[in-house]
């Protein structure tokens, strides 16, 4: 399954498209109006006004509300968090602190922080990384061995390609990401595929039956500056 971070103004300009991946079973992940408007360059006001009109959009393109966001390039401020929870966001793909997703608990909700991973993103291609498809496929299967050997460690972990669709959506990064899926299927009785959504759930099931009714995770200000 693919997690598409999707700029608001891109489903106003073609909703049946985003409506066709929603219905193939992807999940629609906010990312902002647009990518120039930067969560950290608006006020709280600002953006949960942000916040409430990218999920208006996206809701009435796909009949479903969407429950995890990604800002433009990662930008956020210490209010962002918040705001998502308190709209009903139950995971958020900001941090880049952690592997493995972990729960906060932020104005009285929980969320999931789902961390970007930055080191596999085919943006770099366009930066002076000189990521073509078999540098990358080759990272991506390095990296993929290492959370796999720790695992069966007892250690579970997660990895993740990011893909642009107006770069890895080219033969030159294409070709590498379909091998990446077909790399990890060849262990399918182990690897978990799952979208966000499922791994907020998952986390917040877990943790709930971890801590119980009276207890609350660590307090946000012990993640955010």
């Amino acid at each position: 399954m693919k997690i598409l971070e999707i700029n608001g103004l891109a489903v106003e300009r073609w909703p049946e498209a985003t409506k066709a991946l929603h219905q193939a079973g992807h999940e629609i992940a906010g990312h902002g109006y647009t990518n120039e408007v930067k969560m950290s360059s608006l006020a709280p006001a600002e953006q949960r006004a942000e916040i409430d009109r990218v999920t208006r959009i996206i809701s009435e393109a796909t009949g479903k509300r969407p429950v995890g966001w990604v800002s433009p390039g990662g930008n956020h401020t210490a209010e962002t968090m918040g705001l998502l929870a308190e709209a009903g966001y139950r995971w958020w793909g900001d941090p880049c602190d952690d592997d493995p997703p972990y729960v906060e608990s932020v104005n009285g909700r929980r969320i999931v922080v789902i961390p970007k991973h930055w080191f596999f993103n085919d943006l770099r291609a366009w930066n002076g990384g000189g990521l073509g498809g078999a540098e990358a496929f080759d990272s991506f299967k390095y990296g993929f061995d290492f959370v796999h050997a720790e695992a069966r460690r007892g250690r579970p972990g997660r990895i993740d390609a990011l893909v642009h669709a107006e770069l890895g959506g080219r033969p030159y990064m294409a070709h590498a990401f379909e091998r990446m899926v077909a790399y990890c299927k060849e262990f399918e009785d182990e690897v978990w595929f799952p979208t966000r959504d499922e791994i907020a759930d998952f986390m917040l099931e877990r943790h709930a039956a971890a801590a119980g009714p009276e207890s609350t995770t660590k307090a946000v200000e012990a993640r955010m500056p």
